[in-house]
């Protein structure tokens, strides 16, 4: 019933608004809040911490800028994740990058996409994606990627091919199983070795 009540308290400009195209940037994020804090992207792929404590405005805290080039890419932005202490942000260009959540400071920076068969660049249409401890990445032409951190970064510890769908559809997880949608079909990935589980039905 409050709903009526609802206006705009704050707002914020965010960049990535150059070399955009006719439709202007397709920032697609949803924002993220951990512990006061809201983490979000522009198109561009560069990431934002904004406190968000103050009930009447909002403040920058940093921005990461991770130097996407514009010419031959094109801004789109599906979603960032947070891992433990790092920000996670698939960007344009084919990278995904982890940002220190503290300072801003861009901690590994690895190359994921490829060309597919026809010579063009792979990109992300998804959101990555954190369970168990591991990275799960797909691109727009369904290969995708588990990756784990290292010492000095992350490594790709495994990945596949989906068929010839096109993966626009952030994944989702459960009881050890992941959920990609793509525009032909809802795939559930998991060990085939694992027992399923649920949780319980609550009581009749």
């Amino acid at each position: 019933e409050n709903v009526k009540n609802l206006r705009m308290v704050w707002a914020m400009a965010l960049g990535g608004m150059q070399d955009v195209g006719q439709n202007g940037p397709e920032n697609e994020t949803n924002p993220l809040i951990d512990n006061g804090f809201m983490y979000t992207s522009d198109g561009w792929g560069t990431v934002y911490k904004i406190d968000a404590r103050n009930p009447g405005r909002g403040s920058f805290v940093w921005v990461a800028d991770p130097g996407v080039q514009h010419e031959g890419n094109v801004s789109r932005s599906r979603g960032i994740a947070l891992w433990e202490d790092k920000v996670i942000a698939n960007l344009p260009d084919g990278r995904v990058i982890a940002i220190n959540r503290e300072n801003g400071e861009i901690v590994w920076d690895k190359k994921i996409t490829v060309k597919n068969e026809f010579g063009n660049q792979e990109r992300f249409l998804t959101a990555p994606l954190v369970a168990d401890g591991k990275l799960y990445i797909c691109t727009n032409e369904g290969r995708w990627y588990i990756l784990k951190p290292t010492d000095d970064g992350v490594e790709v510890v495994h990945q596949l091919r989906l068929p010839e769908d096109a993966s626009d559809g952030s994944p989702a997880v459960s009881h050890g199983r992941i959920f990609l949608p793509t525009s032909r079909a809802l795939y559930c990935l998991t060990d085939p070795n694992q027992k399923p589980s649920a949780d319980p039905l609550p009581p009749q």
